[in-house]
């Protein structure tokens, strides 16, 4: 028995003072590609996210956007770049209504001579005033601002972007 006690002891006694295996080195990057190739895919089903459409910014949100582009198109008109004030401020969509046929050169000399002064100062006038209507339309906002008691001028907002619309 004594000698089993010792066995026991010196087994125990060469296990806590040898040092452990050094751990198995990852495998080449070879082998685990081919091992990644072989195993079988694994396809997660889709499942639906609930996604809220991007907020509508706020009336006085849109009203400021407006606001702020005033005094970088009178600048332009006052400076006589009127190609750069139409390029700006006319909605993209309804360039070829506004052209009619003409040519974007006879377009900037006929609002040159019959519009830019008409513009400059209704752009003037309403710079600073509050809308007198804003409504939104499926992906634009319209903003409008009376001038000389008429049906007023109507700017649209689409995103970041404004535009005159009449």
């Amino acid at each position: 028995m004594k000698r089993s006690l010792l066995v026991a002891f010196a087994l125990t006694l060469a296990a806590c003072h040898h040092p452990k295996p050094p751990a198995a080195a990852p495998p080449p990057a070879s082998v685990a590609m081919a091992a990644t190739a072989v195993a079988p895919a694994v396809t997660a089903t889709p499942t639906a996210v609930a996604t809220s459409p991007a907020p509508q910014p706020s009336s006085s949100e849109v009203a400021a956007r407006v606001q702020a582009i005033l005094p970088h198109w009178i600048a332009l008109l006052e400076r006589g770049d009127d190609t750069g004030f139409i390029d700006e401020a006319v909605v993209p969509e309804e360039l070829e209504k506004v052209l009619g046929g003409k040519s974007k050169v006879e377009l900037v000399t006929t609002f040159r001579q019959d519009k830019r002064a008409g513009v400059l100062k209704m752009l003037s006038t309403i710079r600073g005033a509050q809308p007198t209507k804003i409504r939104e339309e499926a992906t634009r906002t319209l903003v409008t601002y009376e001038f000389k008691g008429e049906k007023g001028v109507t700017f649209v907002v689409v995103g970041a972007n404004v535009y005159i619309k009449n």
